[in-house]
């Protein structure tokens, strides 16, 4: 059970990881983010925030392919530094556009 609402979280976040960092979908984010970033920044803004969830995505879905290959114990590691790293992308993105 546990393993399906990883996959499904991971393919979400991937998703709105795509929509936000390629195709611009700014709406995506929370309201109170998006408001406070200039016109002119708001494509660099959803490429770090998309690229971001991407990440957090991606960690969340190697976690089944690599228990499978290898173990939980090389798992985790990978999970947790993909999400922390996005989680990272994400905050400093907020941090420099939000100003």
């Amino acid at each position: 059970m546990e393993t399906a609402i990883m996959v499904v979280t991971g393919i979400l976040l991937l998703v709105f990881g795509y929509l936000i960092g390629v195709r611009g979908k700014i709406s995506l984010i929370h309201a109170r983010h998006r408001n406070r970033v200039s016109e002119r920044d708001k494509p660099a803004f959803c490429r770090l925030v998309g690229f971001g969830n991407g990440l957090i995505g991606l960690g969340l879905l190697s976690v089944p392919v690599l228990t499978g290959l290898f173990g939980e114990s090389a798992a985790l590691p990978v999970m947790v530094g993909c999400i922390l790293l996005g989680g990272v992308v994400v905050l400093s993105a907020i941090h420099k556009y939000n100003s």
